[in-house]
């Protein structure tokens, strides 16, 4: 028996500026997450160091990309809008 062909998984990369704020997406199109992914230590350090360094405006967001795959969101104060 033939094992199946992989499927390609697609990585898009997006970065956005807008109303002060600078948020940076980063989505695939693989398998997706298991129940606990998202919850692991290097996302609570970064949610931490976010928290720590920007206070209620630095978010991290890890959420199924439907119909398949993962999206991260990174959001933070744009360093570049002088507001």
């Amino acid at each position: 028996m033939k094992a199946p062909a992989p499927t390609a998984t697609r990585i898009t990369a997006l970065t956005v500026r807008r109303r002060g704020q600078l948020r940076l997406t980063v989505a695939d199109t693989g398998a997706g997450m298991k129940s606990e992914t998202g919850r692991g230590i290097g996302l609570i350090n970064l949610r931490t160091r976010l928290g720590e360094m920007y206070g209620d405006a630095g978010k991290l967001v890890v959420e199924d990309n439907t119909p398949s795959g993962v999206r991260a969101t990174i959001e933070i104060p744009d360093p570049g809008d002088a507001r």
